[in-house]
């Protein structure tokens, strides 16, 4: 079909159930295109806005827009120290939500309130939770060491924690990525478990599975990124993206504004399809014609209704109190351009109310 789609604003991602057409205009555009019937326009630059995924669907936690850690690791440390135990719980669950807001966090700093949140939870008695801790605290910074003020009794749940098999985790895209509060290579080798995040000034919380998984962050996509369907070397990455926004396995087109593609989401297998495509990013600009109308119209409109009254209050006049020295004809006149005021009235306010629809609709 050879028509004219004019590109509408996204949608929820969930109520699309046709094809796919990603492109990168801002404002309103025409795209010429022999799309399939079905096609669903998606603005691109509003994707790359949405919430960071692992490819396996495991847990991502975002920054809730808390402050930094500030002085709550010392508030923790001297909890634990006096044995406020509830206290303690409390600011070790607040460490962890904040964390994921504070870029500044060390390596150091992370695995020492791991270890804080451990032995908090096992002089609670519970022993599971106070392993698992440890065990976060020893991946979050390996070289952390159990300290002699510490209750020694605690010491062989601290070294029963051990983490698991490393496995891969790769960002996509890749560039200035921060595990555990260290800059990290790529593909990172990390333990399953949760991680602490940063990519893109955006920090978070990924629980990582026993098996390599890759992280998709569309905040590190550049908007004009949909180019890198034509670079092999980078068309991965934007299929990664399109799959954790749109649905893995999912046929859709992207279009640059220049080049249309068509393919599945999440492989690289993408074909150019060819044809015109016509893109803008300026907003259509409005002719005036439907303005001119409406306060020509508008003048009209006014000029009659002004004409009418006078006739009809000149002609209501002469037939309530005759006056000798009017004749027929004057009556006649003032009757006549009573009926002409009417009429200019009545097709002002016509011409006036055509000329707001077509401004309003913006056609010409």
């Amino acid at each position: 079909m050879l028509g004219l789609l004019v590109l509408a604003a996204l949608r929820p991602l969930t109520a699309f159930a046709g094809t796919p057409v990603v492109h990168d205009v801002a404002a309103p555009a025409e795209v010429v295109k022999p799309w399939p019937e079905d096609a669903e326009p998606v603005r691109f630059r509003e994707l790359v806005v949405g919430a960071p995924a692992l490819r396996s669907g495991e847990d991502v936690v975002v920054c809730a827009d808390l402050p930094p850690l500030g002085e709550l690791p010392k508030r923790l440390e001297g909890a634990v120290s006096y044995g406020a135990l509830d206290e303690a719980e409390g600011l070790y669950g607040d460490a962890i939500e904040r964390l994921p807001c504070d870029p500044a966090v060390t390596s150091e700093a992370l695995g020492r309130i791991g270890m804080l949140g451990g032995i908090t939870a096992a002089r609670r008695g519970e022993a599971d939770t106070a392993r698992l801790r440890f065990t976060e605290a020893r991946t979050w910074h390996p070289s952390v060491a159990w300290s002699d003020d510490w209750p020694p009794d605690l010491r062989e749940t601290f070294d029963s924690a051990a983490a698991g098999a490393p496995v891969a985790l790769t960002i996509i895209p890749e560039g200035g990525v921060r595990i555990d509060g260290s800059p990290a290579s790529a593909p990172a080798r990390v333990a399953p478990g949760r991680h602490l995040v940063r990519v893109a000034d955006q920090g978070m919380w990924v629980t990582v599975p026993p098996v390599d998984d890759a992280l998709i962050v569309p905040l590190a996509y550049p908007v004009d990124s949909l180019g890198w369907m034509g670079d092999p070397t980078r068309r991965a990455d934007l299929s990664a993206l399109l799959a954790t926004a749109l649905g893995e396995g999912r046929y859709a087109l992207v279009t640059d504004g220049t080049t249309t593609w068509a393919g599945t989401t999440g492989r690289t297998d993408w074909v150019e399809t060819g044809g015109a495509v016509r893109t803008t990013d300026t907003p259509t600009k409005r002719s005036p014609v439907g303005a001119v109308l409406a306060v020509g119209g508008g003048v009209l409109a006014l000029a009659g209704t002004a004409v009418a009254s006078e006739a009809w209050l000149t002609a209501d006049r002469y037939e309530k109190s005759p006056d000798p020295a009017w004749t027929f004809n004057q009556y006649s006149n003032a009757r006549t351009r009573y009926t002409t005021g009417l009429v200019g009235a009545v097709a002002g306010a016509a011409l006036a109310g055509t000329g707001v629809v077509v401004h309003v609709a913006g056609r010409f």
